[in-house]
């Protein structure tokens, strides 16, 4: 008799657990649902190859598989590498080789990469916000994603580029929404605590705060195969403690991901 009662509770749980899931999973799809609202076409734009994967590569791979149209721009060929140094022979590329078979795993609708100078993006603007306008023009997203104002830590290309899309956008008609990559401040700590994340050098706007977040495990998978494509940044994305760990334990640490969206028209 109590063997059977306690089976009975255990089977009470396992149904209030699989329930809460249910409503818990739900709410994640309304969310998408709510925030993608009129959301059909998807313009990304990042300075350099890996940028995409580290700041939203699940975002990116979320919106491909609710069937939006993902166009993916990458300003530079990354040819100056993590450090900055002087542009290393065939480097350039290398990451963009590797960044044809990250986006090939992020299933982008369509990757851009332009060659404009790695590291002097902020002296790039006179040749870059037209060909930039004329792209809006033409592709007439609905969503614009990009780096925040402070770069995530203040990387002047990062800056650059955030500074470049909000200027463009402002003069788009009709204006796309906007979103910045955003970290919450606890993660950023974490981040730079473990070395895994410069700390932040002031350069560039304030850092914003999240108005906006994504569950982005179920494209887990294809964000770390993106993250191992990027073989020739490898000391750089998941740097500091994060060497000590598999490739994939990052980005498995950040079920979600955030962004602050722009509501000034």
């Amino acid at each position: 008799m109590e063997a059977r009662a306690s089976a009975a509770k255990v089977g009470v749980v396992e149904v209030l657990l699989w329930l809460s899931c249910m409503v818990w999973w739900g709410r994640q799809r309304w969310r998408e649902r709510h925030h993608l609202a009129g959301v059909a076409r998807v313009l990304a734009i990042f300075p350099h190859p890996d940028d995409e994967t580290v700041a939203c590569g699940g975002t990116l791979r979320r919106l491909a598989a609710l069937h939006r149209e993902v166009t993916l721009l990458v300003l530079t060929r990354g040819e100056r590498g993590a450090g900055g140094g002087p542009p290393e022979v065939g480097l350039g590329d290398r990451r963009r080789a590797e960044m044809e078979t990250a986006a090939g795993h992020l299933r982008v609708s369509r990757l851009l990469q332009w060659q404009f100078p790695d590291g002097a993006l902020a002296q790039q603007g006179d040749q870059l916000r037209p060909r930039l306008e004329l792209l809006v023009q033409s592709l007439r997203p609905d969503l614009l994603v990009t780096f925040g104002p402070d770069g995530l830590y203040g990387h002047p290309d990062h800056v650059a580029c955030s500074e470049l899309v909000s200027l463009v956008r402002s003069r788009a008609l009709p204006k796309p929404r906007l979103w910045y990559v955003a970290w919450p401040r606890p993660m950023r700590r974490a981040l730079v605590l473990l070395g895994s994340l410069p700390a932040a050098s002031g350069a560039g706007g304030p850092a914003l705060d999240p108005t906006t977040s994504f569950f982005v495990w179920p494209g887990l998978g294809a964000k770390v195969r993106a993250w191992r494509a990027h073989r020739s940044q490898r000391r750089a994305i998941g740097a500091g403690a994060g060497r000590l760990f598999p490739s994939w334990v990052l980005p498995a640490l950040q079920p979600f991901e955030y962004f602050h969206e722009v509501t000034t028209r």
